[in-house]
């Protein structure tokens, strides 16, 4: 993954934080959670794919990225009836915070596509619903290549032939590029 990606991804999580919601927002998976760690949010940076943005062998490296954004969701309840509306509410409340979030949609140039599942597994006694959003995010970068003997300009320096040192110099800078 990019570092972008992962900006985006880190976005999600820092705005998806709501204990009101979920006890575990995580970004690593778990192989089992604990019934005292639900309802839970794993978020994941989960599928990326960059093009080339433009002309491909002109300028410097530039590429548009598609990335995959996964939201699994997990719900417990005693009774089979109290899973679709403990997950669907969490399932839009979490879409909603992401599309409507002026400083998360700063980190993306466009949504693309989005797509929503679930399952209602049973364990023993307890039933669990389980909820992944798929949001399709868009976003570029450009790749400036490291030049070690970067040409930054000329300063030029004269005084009139046959003057001395107390002459006023005349000073040019010449295709002077200011550094970052």
């Amino acid at each position: 993954m990019t570092p972008e990606a992962i900006e985006i991804r880190d976005a999600a999580v820092v705005l998806l934080q709501n204990p009101q919601m979920f006890k575990l927002v995580s970004i690593n998976p778990v192989d089992v959670e604990p019934d005292d760690q639900l309802p839970s949010l794993l978020v994941l940076a989960w599928r990326e794919q960059a093009k080339a943005d433009g002309d491909a062998v002109s300028g410097e490296p530039h590429f548009v990225h598609d990335l995959s954004l996964v939201l699994n969701f997990k719900v417990r309840a005693n009774r089979r009836e109290d899973l679709p509306t403990s997950l669907h509410k969490r399932m839009r409340w979490a879409l909603n915070k992401l599309l409507t979030s002026p400083d998360w949609l700063a980190h993306v140039e466009g949504v693309t596509s989005l797509s929503s599942s679930v399952a209602f597994p049973r364990e023993g006694e307890n039933w669990y619903a389980q909820g992944t959003t798929e949001l399709q995010v868009q976003f570029s970068t450009r790749w400036e290549p490291v030049v070690p003997d970067d040409y930054l300009g000329t300063d030029l320096i004269a005084r009139p032939l046959g003057h001395d040192a107390n002459t006023p110099e005349i000073r040019v800078t010449l295709d002077q590029v200011q550094p970052d």
